[in-house]
């Protein structure tokens, strides 16, 4: 996972932001200014509801500060994220069952990453339904940014070009 995003920053060059390891505090993502970004890349560990039963919802695990500060747990929950203003064009979820939901469960909280996301403002994300290998996962996220970025292509057409290039 760090990997891949060392390979994204490279892509990117000036102007991007890696936030891993211990700099990878919600503490930390929280004081950057978020809603100035264009796209948010998240390449660590998700919990799907699930997963997280003690907490009721999705959360994206980043490095942990204090268990007791629900603030700074390491868990980014699906109800912080949702209650976030951003104006990034494209979230990347690179982490395991990010866009899994229960369709038997209707709530008026958002549970879901994706859905999280979405409704924070960001009207593209992508996720997997399933869990993912990380060697895969960066290979097919590298590929879907190269073509983004050298191409000026929609996300959609990036991440399908990178599928056909893999198979």
């Amino acid at each position: 996972t760090g990997e891949e995003l060392l390979a994204i920053d490279e892509l990117f060059g000036e102007g991007s932001l890696v936030l891993s390891r211990e700099a990878a505090t919600e503490a930390n993502w929280r004081m950057q200014n978020i809603g100035n970004y264009q796209i948010l890349h998240f390449a660590t560990h998700a919990l799907s509801p699930n997963e997280a039963s003690e907490i009721g919802e999705a959360a994206i695990v980043v490095t942990p500060i204090d268990d007791n500060d629900q603030f700074d747990d390491g868990l980014l929950r699906a109800s912080e994220i949702a209650d976030l203003r951003l104006s990034a064009d494209l979230a990347v979820l690179s982490a395991c069952n990010t866009a899994k939901y229960d369709p038997n469960i209707v709530l008026s909280e958002v549970r879901g990453l994706a859905a999280a996301f979405s409704v924070a403002g960001v009207p593209a994300v992508m996720a997997s339904l399933w869990p993912v290998d990380s060697e895969s996962s960066q290979r097919l996220v590298t590929r879907s940014f190269e073509e983004i970025l050298g191409r000026s292509a929609w996300p959609s057409k990036g991440l399908s070009t990178a599928q056909r290039d893999l198979c």
